[in-house]
């Protein structure tokens, strides 16, 4: 923002009024200069209020700050007009969080952590005025400088608004359009809107952001050792068979998932990212990207209904039709515990099914479902809504039937994403993908076959 790279390198932004008092102080501290001044210089007369915070990141860390002498601080208050005299050090609190009770103590001679010597109670040296609001520093200080960032093929032809979100977690979405249109945020040295799409050799000017801190997801060793069953790789692709009982992604009550286990068992690799979910307790096919232009293609034919889903369901009753479509609208709401439910309602999403009977028994049917949209728990919540709900769906089963079933013929929902038809993203040739069923719902077919009079199938 200012020219003197030597100097405060960026501020929050100070309105009209203030820029040439803003430029003022930026030459003032870039050489050093000494002069006492105002604090009504900073906090009145149409610059910045006491509310405002201000905000110096430094291409260098306090304690390399050089001011002739020693650098006196004359106790003040950050009131708004207050006429005490402050150094230029006093720059480097925050207007915005100190309030009247807040005094800036004579500073020593900087020891090597930048903290003045003789540190008297109750008040505060430069290093501590400085972190008083949110202020923003180098990395020899704890928070990241400029980062510069080359775009490679996974990532090319994504949106900067959004590779930035994706870069910079956990900072506001408003923050990155603010540092966006600010013209902090340069592609090959030049300013860009926020709907640019980058290109592949690009090199991406991040400036220093404050991120909030999160710890990431931890995966057990155990479970990193877990070898999931490949169906198809490629250097665009990964599809799994997917086990019952874990989840895609790590949340709520969650620590970790199919993702975060495969980012962990393979640190190599650039991007991987989920082109759809399927319910933790459900087994089957799941579709991880490795480029961001396949996974860009592999959501577009999803929307589009260019992909064919299908699973393997067994349902408690006779299932009496061949095929039936099932055209239901779907409602999403929360339960009074805070759960997430789905219900058929006029006021919900149109929601498409086809149910193909496959096998049929005298208590039980084995069903193909087809998926023509993907709304959350479709499946479960049609068939359940047409009176035949999954065996072993915690949720909208028949919990009677699903508790005797746990004691050893069923201890799992019966659902299982069994096929997938698609073209592939990068060379369009179709793909025909299937998953047999897992050996404990075979297992359990088998045993109906020998208990129970098949009609059908």
């Amino acid at each position: 923002m200012y020219r003197d790279s030597k100097a405060i390198s960026s501020l929050e932004p100070f309105n009209s009024v203030s820029r040439s008092r803003a430029k003022w102080v930026d030459q003032s501290i870039g050489l050093g200069y000494h002069r006492p001044f105002f604090p009504a210089d900073l906090f009145s007369r149409g610059s910045v209020t006491p509310a405002q915070r201000v905000h110096a990141a430094l291409p260098f860390s306090a304690r390399n700050l050089v001011f002739p002498g020693r650098i006196t601080l004359r106790p003040c208050a950050l009131r708004k007009g207050h006429a005490g005299h402050f150094g230029p050090g006093c720059l480097f609190g925050s207007g915005g969080n100190a309030t009247g009770k807040q005094v800036f103590r004579q500073a020593g001679p900087a020891d090597a952590a930048g903290r003045g010597v003789g540190a008297r109670k109750n008040q505060c040296s430069i290093w501590d005025a400085m972190t008083l609001g949110k202020t923003l520093t180098d990395q020899a200080a704890g928070t990241p400088a400029v980062r510069r960032v080359r775009i490679d093929e996974a990532v090319a032809g994504q949106r900067i608004d959004n590779f930035l979100l994706t870069f910079c977690k956990g900072v506001p979405r408003s923050h990155i359009y603010r540092i966006l249109r600010s013209g902090e945020v340069r592609v090959n040295g030049g300013r860009v809107t926020q709907t640019y799409r980058l290109k592949e050799g690009d090199e991406v000017r991040v400036p220093p952001v404050r991120v909030a801190e999160r710890e990431a997801p931890v995966v057990p060793a155990r479970a990193v050792r877990q070898v999931l069953d490949v169906v198809f790789e490629d250097e665009a692709l990964l599809v799994i068979d997917k086990p019952a009982g874990l989840a895609v992604h790590g949340g709520s009550g969650v620590s970790f998932g199919v993702i975060e286990l495969l980012r962990e068992q393979r640190p190599e690799a650039h991007f991987l990212e989920l082109a759809h979910r399927l319910d933790r307790e459900t087994s089957g096919l799941l579709i991880i990207c490795k480029k961001r232009s396949a996974l860009r293609v592999v959501q577009d034919a999803m929307r589009h209904g260019q992909m064919e889903k299908r699973y393997l369901t067994m349902v408690r009753g006779r299932w009496m039709n061949p095929l039936e479509h099932l055209r239901q609208p779907l409602f999403k709401y929360l339960t009074p515990e805070g759960e997430r439910r789905v219900m058929v309602s006029p006021e919900g999403k149109p929601s498409h099914s086809i149910a193909r009977l496959v096998k049929r028994w005298e208590r039980y049917s084995l069903l193909e479902v087809e998926l023509k949209t993907g709304r959350t728990h479709q499946i479960r919540v049609h068939l359940q809504s047409r009176g035949f709900p999954l065996l072993g769906d915690d949720k909208y089963g028949d919990f009677p039937l699903n508790k005797a079933l746990a004691h050893g013929e069923l201890a799992r929902m019966f659902l299982h994403a069994a096929s997938l038809r698609l073209a592939h993203p990068v060379t369009g040739k179709v793909l025909a993908l299937s998953a047999a069923l897992p050996k404990e719902l075979q297992a359990f077919v088998d045993q109906v076959d020998v208990t129970q009079k098949r009609d059908y199938g």
